[in-house]
């Protein structure tokens, strides 16, 4: 009776196992970068039992750290493989927060699965911690001879008068203009009108035809209206663009990103007639875009 009662207590202090999969593992090369440089980022890990679809939750944006590209990995049944390439704009220590993922199974329905999280830290533009310049020579010694004073001023002299005779001629002639190029707007809508061309795309092209349309929109907000859309997200471009055009172009602008981002990270595979009403989306807000200060 004795031996019994331990037991159940032995039961009820351990407590049931966990039966849930051990978290992803997230690989960061490298985990000191500088200031633009690309990360890349592995995810990696077992999957529920039976999983039959799998999609991250996380967008274009993690941590402080922009998502250039994500994609999934050949792996075998049940394992998860996902390649990702990050890059930051601002520097320090940054915390790449966990990585979720959805899991979908044939009779238990949705599960999520994710990574811990990990720390790169972002270096500024320069030279390596610790490196120097050197002269490439011997510093010539002192006192010079006279031979090598006149060498010296025969050398300086050399370089002195072209410069000076190009100068001269510089301010004599008129300065030409760079001929200016196309309006913000009408660029844009050429290269959304030469990307309709490749329309229907195949699957392989699908996340490279929406980068491209992303790349366009964004440079159109560059030039047009002076917004950083290049180190914005689609959410911060969204809520920037809410103050400054009229709900219609806002509506429009918003649903070629959703769809963008779909497609570049969600797995969205649209057919043909898809992509060219998303292309048609984006076509709608540059076409359309008024903004104080921008650029017919």
């Amino acid at each position: 009776m004795i031996a019994r009662l331990l037991g159940l207590a032995l039961l009820a202090s351990t407590g049931p196992v966990p039966l849930e999969p051990a978290p992803l593992t997230l690989t960061l090369r490298p985990t000191q970068a500088r200031l633009g440089e690309w990360i890349e980022a592995d995810v990696s890990g077992p999957l529920p039992g039976s999983s039959i679809d799998v999609g991250p939750r996380f967008g274009d944006e993690v941590g402080g750290l922009e998502v250039l590209e994500s994609s999934p990995r050949p792996a075998p049944a049940g394992v998860l493989r996902w390649h990702l390439r990050l890059v930051a704009f601002e520097p320090g220590r940054h915390v790449v927060p966990p990585l979720a993922f959805w899991c979908r199974r044939a009779a238990a329905g949705e599960e999520e699965v994710s990574t811990a999280p990990v720390e790169v830290e972002i270096l500024p533009p320069g030279l390596p911690p610790g490196a120097e310049l050197r002269p490439s020579k011997r510093p010539l010694a002192l006192p010079l001879t006279s031979l090598e004073r006149w060498a010296m001023l025969l050398v300086a002299g050399g370089a002195i008068v072209p410069a000076g005779l190009a100068l001269r001629r510089r301010r004599r002639s008129p300065a030409k203009a760079a001929p200016a190029g196309p309006p913000p707007r009408e660029r844009a809508l050429r290269e959304l009108r030469n990307l309709e061309r490749e329309i229907p795309v195949p699957p392989a092209r699908v996340a490279a035809l929406y980068a491209r349309v992303l790349e366009i929109l964004r440079g159109f907000l560059v030039d047009a209206d002076g917004l950083p859309a290049f180190h914005m997200t689609s959410g911060q471009i969204q809520d920037a663009a809410g103050a400054r055009v009229v709900p219609a172009v806002r509506d429009a602008l918003a649903e070629a990103l959703v769809a963008a981002d779909a497609a570049r990270f969600g797995g969205r595979l649209p057919d043909g007639a898809t992509q060219a009403r998303d292309l048609e989306a984006a076509r709608r807000a540059v076409g359309s875009w008024r903004a104080p200060g921008a650029v017919d």
